[in-house]
Parts: C-alpha cells; structure tokens; sequence
C-alpha cells in the first residue's frame, strides 16, 4: 500500500469508525505499507487517528519517540504536534516560539521541500497562530487568506467554533 493511500485510508476511517476500529487497521495493515521506516508510519498514523477521534493528549505520545527522516516528514509531525500544543493549551509564546524556528527552518530548506508542501506547513503554521490571536486576543479569522490547509476537517471545527 502506498504511505499517502494509506494516511488517505485512515482518514475516511476515522470519519466512520471507532478510535479502537482504526488502531485494529493499523496495526493490521501497518506491514503492507510501502516503507522503509515502519515504525515512523506508524506513529503518524496513531497519531492521526488520535487527531481525528480528538484525543489530542495522545498526539505527542506516539510522536514522541520516533526519528524522522526527510523535510516533508518533520513537517507533518511539527502540524501535528502544533495540533496537540493547541488543543492542551500549551503556552501561548512556547507555541509562538515553536512556530517561528518551524517557519524558519521551512525557508532555510524550501527548495528540499518543493513549493506544494512548503505551502500546506507554512499556512498550517499560520493558522495556528491566528487560532491562538482569536483564542488569547479575540481578534477574528479568515481562511480565504489561505489557499493550502493541512487537516482542513480540524481547522473548520476550530474556525466555526
């Protein structure tokens, strides 16, 4: 199974099926993934499926203790971890701090990346931050500002309230 086929999977599941149910389809179909990293799949995909059953306090936990290789891969673990600081009320300037060294290191290496992702990491970047200037500030939010969104389903449940 291709990595994206089967995170597109997980996502159509977790719409559907309990957090247990996706986990059972982790676990069972991890090893048909076409990976050299298992282990990484894996994590993001408990991860994922965490995000979207909305237990985001074990967001970190399976992120925690892997190594990831490659821009594209620290991008969608840092989306995911900006979730789970978000969603646990982390301190405003850490996640601050957080995203700026993210962007930074996004521009430093934009032509590793390719445009399209650097795209989805960087306006996911903003609009936690923006989600922190309604939450801490209440100052409003647009999305038309963004053409690129990562994990669209959450930002609209965060967006509309």
């Amino acid at each position: 199974i291709p990595v994206i086929r089967f995170y597109n999977v997980l996502s159509s599941l977790g719409l559907s099926q309990t957090y247990e149910q996706v986990q059972t389809f982790i676990n069972t179909w991890i090893s048909k993934v076409e990976s050299e990293d298992l282990n990484f799949i894996r994590a993001i995909a408990n991860a994922q499926n965490a995000l979207n059953h909305e237990k985001y306090d074990l967001i970190l936990e399976h992120l925690r203790s892997i190594d990831c290789q490659g821009y594209e891969n620290k991008g969608r673990v840092h989306c995911l971890e900006m979730i789970a600081y978000y969603e646990e009320d982390y301190d405003y300037d850490y996640v601050l701090n957080f995203i700026h060294n993210f962007r930074r290191t996004l521009r430093r290496n934009k032509s590793k990346i390719g445009n399209h992702a650097y795209q989805y990491f960087y306006n996911f970047s903003g609009i936690i931050e923006d989600l922190y200037k309604v939450k801490y500030e209440g100052k409003s939010m647009d999305l038309s500002d963004y053409d690129y969104i990562m994990y669209r389903s959450w930002v609209g449940k965060k967006v509309s309230g």
